[in-house]
């Protein structure tokens, strides 16, 4: 199963795809978009609250039809 990742802006989808995919398109590279990822699932398991203007980063499995905002 590929590990897909998203992208929002506030409540605004932006962009979905691998890790590459989205390091390529936002001009980052493989780590840092790891390290968003982790670092927004940090904060959102300690219930932090985010600002409507900056990028949040998700991800999810392949096939897996669960709400990604609970990964």
């Amino acid at each position: 199963m590929k590990k897909l990742y998203a992208v929002y802006r506030g409540e605004a989808f932006l962009d979905c795809g691998t890790a590459s995919e989205l390091a390529a398109r936002f001009d980052t590279n493989l780590e840092n978009v790891y390290s968003k990822v982790s670092k927004e699932r940090k904060a959102r398991s300690r219930g932090q609250s985010f600002s409507d203007n900056t990028l949040h980063w998700y991800s999810f499995d392949d096939g897996n039809d669960e709400n990604i905002w609970l990964s």
